[in-house]
């Protein structure tokens, strides 16, 4: 089986998210002797990236002229439902080493069992790749519960300087709490939030619940962000394994309907790609758009390194 090691989000070796992807043997796959979950789960542990991904061609369907692709994302300790750095990666992969060919038809990748699936296309003259996802809004949670989650988040971040109610929090149907951080010209909040060198309690992150705890702010003229974006984003997700994720895809399918409703009409219905830097360590940038019930993220992936494993 193929393994690949690229860098979602960016166009530089060791900027963005890394993540593994998995090229299984695609009669293997789609017959008796595919590879187990337990397997899989196995290999992504011993791998220790955020996400692994594990795709395979389906040899007896295809969708208006595209070929279909099954795809399985894990953290180092169990499956994940959605990955946007992985799945940009699978994709790139296809587009580089499986049609091999300077113009590129759109894929489509199904997850889930069948249940799903997430349209790709290649702009060829640029590399970048555009994907398809179902949005996931987010939600405002009831004030006490959301006392409780920002309370705790208050604690792991060492924040003195706010009190329980001071931001809004809301939650998506993948079990993502969000919180908006309202008072980044402020310069003590914006640092104890977004400042990547500082130490975070994760055993509080942990008590929060959910798949991951994202804290997130416009991007604010006045400050000078490292990167030019509209707003910015961080991701903890240590109930599945990840710390810090450096860059999250799968986030940005709630903080584009999220941000284009705040932002102007132009960035609404499908209109221009918003532009959200995601403040880790490593940092990456993520183009990306509400069009109805679904939503668009545009990236690039650089590729580091191809080897081959026996399963």
């Amino acid at each position: 089986e193929e393994e690949e090691e690229e860098e979602g989000h960016t166009q530089i070796q060791l900027l963005g998210n890394p993540a593994a992807v998995i090229v299984l043997d695609a009669e293997k796959s789609n017959e008796s002797e595919s590879t187990s979950k337990e397997e899989k789960q196995m290999i992504a542990r011993k791998l220790g990236f955020s996400e692994t991904a594990f795709i395979w061609e389906d040899l007896n369907r295809q969708q208006q002229g595209s070929k279909c692709f099954h795809i399985e994302w894990f953290s180092p300790t169990n499956e994940i439902s959605l990955c946007g750095h992985a799945t940009l990666a699978s994709a790139a992969c296809i587009f580089n080493d499986i049609y091999c060919s300077s113009e590129s038809e759109p894929i489509v990748f199904i997850y889930e069992e069948g249940r799903n699936e997430l349209r790709l296309e290649r702009c060829d003259a640029t590399g970048a790749i555009t994907m398809s996802f179902p949005a996931s809004p987010l939600v405002s949670v009831d004030a006490k519960e959301a006392s409780r989650r920002f309370g705790l988040v208050r604690e792991a971040f060492g924040d003195s300087c706010t009190s329980e109610s001071s931001f809004p929090v809301y939650e998506n149907s993948i079990g993502d709490t969000f919180i908006y951080i309202t008072e980044t010209l402020v310069s003590s909040v914006d640092e104890i939030y977004f400042d990547s060198k500082k130490k975070i309690d994760y055993d509080k992150l942990k008590k929060v619940g959910g798949r991951g705890v994202v804290v997130t702010a416009l991007s604010i003229p006045e400050k000078k962000e490292t990167v030019q974006c509209d707003f910015k984003s961080r991701f903890f997700g240590p109930n599945i394994g990840i710390d810090e994720d450096p860059v999250t895809g799968s986030a940005h399918c709630g903080l584009a309907p999220f941000y284009s409703s705040k932002l102007s009409s132009s960035f609404s219905g499908g209109g221009k790609f918003l532009r959200g830097y995601q403040k880790s360590s490593r940092g990456g940038l993520v183009l990306c758009r509400a069009v109805g019930d679904r939503v668009e993220l545009r990236g690039f992936c650089a590729f580091d390194n191809t080897d081959t494993v026996e399963i």
